[in-house]
């Protein structure tokens, strides 16, 4: 199968880098011919034309586009000054857009010396299934590579089917020695 293979990216003008990296994910069928052809380079072929659009910045978004972002994607609203002291406060930031819109988010929260947590790694709906929340998990994964160590505690609360995208990157379940927990928050406290 190498063989014919490598006779398909011979004759193929799809040989570019990307391409020739993804071949260990790459699915064969047959064609009535009896020619092996890429399935999954076409996709990668198509998120590699959008990721070359894209703008990646390393500086907080408006709160505004902040709350609008989370609200496309299903993850609600916030208090507009609470967001903006959040991302002022945020140890990380990855935001990615596409011709000045907003249509990717990460980032990271801690203390700089043990705890770390990947929070509100968002992607438009419009954008989903193409590569981009790969690209924001690999920025924070660049980050915590060169700011942690084996004793850092880096977590985050997954929503499924996103747990997959995060175990690409070395998250792993807790279960059954611990589970995620999170504080009910009941009381609105006036004096905020």
């Amino acid at each position: 199968m190498k063989i014919v293979v490598s006779e398909w990216l011979k004759k193929s003008k799809k040989t570019n880098y990307y391409s020739l990296a993804t071949l260990i994910l790459i699915k064969f069928s047959i064609r009535k011919e009896g020619l092996f052809i890429f399935k999954e380079v076409r996709r990668k072929d198509r998120e590699l034309n959008i990721a070359k659009a894209i703008e990646v910045r390393y500086n907080p978004p408006s709160a505004e586009e902040y709350i609008s972002l989370r609200l496309k994607t299903g993850m609600g609203t916030k208090d507009l000054s609470k967001a903006e002291i959040a991302l002022k406060n945020s140890l990380f930031i990855v935001s990615l857009w596409d011709k000045g819109k907003l249509i990717g988010f990460g980032r990271i929260v801690g203390d700089q010396g043990i705890t770390y947590v990947v929070s509100d790694i968002m992607v438009d709906p419009g954008y989903q299934r193409k590569g981009i929340g790969k690209m924001i998990m690999k920025e924070i994964d660049f980050y915590l590579e060169k700011n942690t160590d084996q004793y850092a505690y880096v977590c985050l609360i997954a929503n499924k089917p996103a747990d997959k995208l995060y175990s690409q990157f070395g998250f792993e379940y807790v279960d059954p020695k611990s589970c995620g927990m999170k504080r009910k928050q009941s009381k609105v406290n006036k004096s905020l």
